[in-house]
């Protein structure tokens, strides 16, 4: 053990005096070799730490990074380019992007229920599919739904006038 802490030392004091361009890879490699768990852990956090602010070696910002923004990158952190929370809600898998907790929107037309993976146009474009195969009839024109998030990743929806929710999953 005291072998490893001298080894952990060195590597470490050779990862703070490096400059910034110095090879990464070759940090972490260094990294890789500690049997210890902890002390694996303390070197991979401690080049992290020495690399977090480290400039591009090219001395260049990348090109979407200089292009202007129409709004502040915390607010669109995780979205694709161009879409609003709403228009990305039910796409994300396990990434924690800012999206509203439910959609509100309405299938436009005649509505008659579910009969097992049934797919549900909304008026906002989206395409949402029953994910289990539960039937029940009910008819209505043009009815509210609202999808909400539920847990594991998984969403419910509801339609307007009724007691009851189906699992769906988005698809479009």
């Amino acid at each position: 053990m005291k072998n490893c802490s001298i080894l952990i030392s060195g590597l470490l004091l050779a990862i703070v005096a490096a400059p910034a361009s110095a090879d990464v890879i070759t940090d972490l490699k260094g990294c890789t070799t500690i049997a210890d768990s902890k002390d694996r852990l303390d070197c991979f956090d401690m080049v992290a730490a020495h690399y977090k602010n480290a400039k591009p070696y090219s001395g260049q910002a990348p090109a979407a990074a200089t292009a202007p923004r129409a709004q502040d990158p915390v607010d669109t952190f995780g979205q694709p380019e161009g879409m609003t929370p709403e228009q990305e809600f039910g796409l994300e898998k396990q990434a924690e992007l800012r999206t509203p907790d439910e959609l509100v929107s309405t299938i436009p037309g005649e509505f008659d229920g579910w009969h097992g993976k049934s797919t549900f146009t909304l008026a906002n474009g989206q395409v949402w599919q029953q994910t289990d195969n539960a039937r029940f009839t009910h008819h209505a024109t043009n009815p509210e739904v609202v999808i909400e998030k539920g847990v594991w990743g998984s969403f419910r929806m509801k339609v307007d006038g009724l007691n009851r929710s189906i699992p769906v999953k988005r698809i479009k």
